[in-house]
Formats: C-alpha cells, sequence, structure tokens
C-alpha cells in the first residue's frame, strides 16, 4: 500500500536532495511558463470544492492525490500538493524579490 501523499511527501523532503530537486522543478515549470508566476484567480483546495479532480497528478512532482487547485482566466489549471504548493510559493516570492 502506498503511503498517502502528505506523509510521502513529509519524508521525501526530509532528504535535502529531494527538496532541491522540487525547487529545480518548480523554477523549471516557472521558466516555461507551465506553472505562472502570478497569483491565480481562484484557490480550491480538496475535492470538495468545485472543479477540483479527485486524484488529479500533480503539476510540480507528478505524483497523484494533489490537493490544492489553481485556475486562471483562460482554462490554465494547476493541481499541486500542499508541500509542492509551498515551494512554488517560495519560489514565487524569491523570484519577486529579485
Amino acid at each position: 500500500m502506498r503511503p498517502s501523499s502528505s506523509r510521502y511527501w513529509r519524508r521525501r523532503r526530509s532528504d535535502g536532495d529531494d527538496h532541491e530537486q522540487l525547487r529545480a522543478r518548480v523554477r523549471e515549470l516557472i521558466a516555461s511558463d507551465d506553472l505562472p508566476n502570478e497569483p491565480p484567480v481562484v484557490q480550491n483546495a480538496g475535492p470538495g470544492f468545485g472543479n477540483f479532480k479527485r486524484g488529479s497528478r500533480c503539476l510540480t512532482c507528478g505524483e497523484p492525490d494533489a490537493m490544492v487547485g489553481y485556475f486562471w482566466v483562460g482554462g490554465r489549471v494547476a493541481y499541486l500538493h500542499a508541500a509542492c504548493d509551498a515551494v512554488w510559493m517560495q519560489e514565487r516570492e524569491r523570484q519577486e524579490g529579485t
């Protein structure tokens, strides 16, 4: 049985290499504009909200069961785990500060 996503990422994030790989992946997604470097128009958390698709893969890590969905004008959607979402927010803040 696969561990839940939150436990999986808590365990993986404790390894500095994996955390840096996640940061690098977020920077790649921002640079390619696959993950916008701008705040979303709408944010949903969990499958009980609006257009959230249960079992969606996280855009950042590719693992299933993303917990947060972001929606932008024009139909762009990004589903992320909470840990991946936190890294995205940190990278956006870092890039805004430079």
